[in-house]
């Protein structure tokens, strides 16, 4: 995967390209910027906040961020991310349903009410519709972890693009 940043009609744009990918807009242009500051370079990768309670679980999910994005946190229950979030402020959230402390999706609510417009996705082994429904109002993505590796990427394509992605399960 690679950023890449062009420019349109004197409007400046940040594209995404997935490995093998078509570049898509992350982001609105951006006018009135003086073209001299516009310099061809790699964006910075994507910052994410891992929410999980299993270590393997957040090992495989570095696995299939690989090196376009940068883990700033990984913590084991929704308390924790919401601190996170607060001192961190990253672009992304991956986190799971059900840890202790605090549930996912009582998580992101919590950090829906502090303002925030980071990308919310779930990553979880619950099957069940009433999970998918609560993850559509607080979050922007709902990815079962059986499906992590194919469907991750695009998941998270989807919710930098404003479009909430639901695993194959599901549709």
């Amino acid at each position: 995967m690679q950023w890449e940043h062009k420019v349109r009609q004197v409007s400046y744009w940040l594209f995404y390209q997935p490995s093998g990918g078509s570049p898509f807009p992350v982001a609105e242009p951006i006018r009135g910027l003086d073209m001299s500051d516009l310099i061809h370079r790699p964006a910075p990768p994507l910052r994410v906040v891992v929410a999980d309670d299993h270590p393997r679980v957040l090992e495989s999910v570095r696995r299939v961020l690989g090196p376009d994005f940068q883990v700033v946190a990984a913590v084991d229950d929704g308390l924790e991310l919401v601190e996170a979030v607060r001192g961190l402020a990253p672009d992304l959230i991956l986190l799971d349903v059900e840890m202790p402390q605090m549930d996912g999706i009582r998580a992101a609510r919590e950090v829906r009410s502090l303002g925030s417009a980071v990308r919310i996705i779930f990553l979880t082994v619950h099957v069940e519709e009433d999970y998918v429904d609560a993850a559509r109002k607080c979050g922007d993505g709902y990815v079962l972890k059986s499906r992590m590796a194919s469907e991750l990427l695009p998941a998270i394509e989807d919710a930098l693009n404003g479009k909430f992605f639901v695993s194959h399960r599901f549709r």
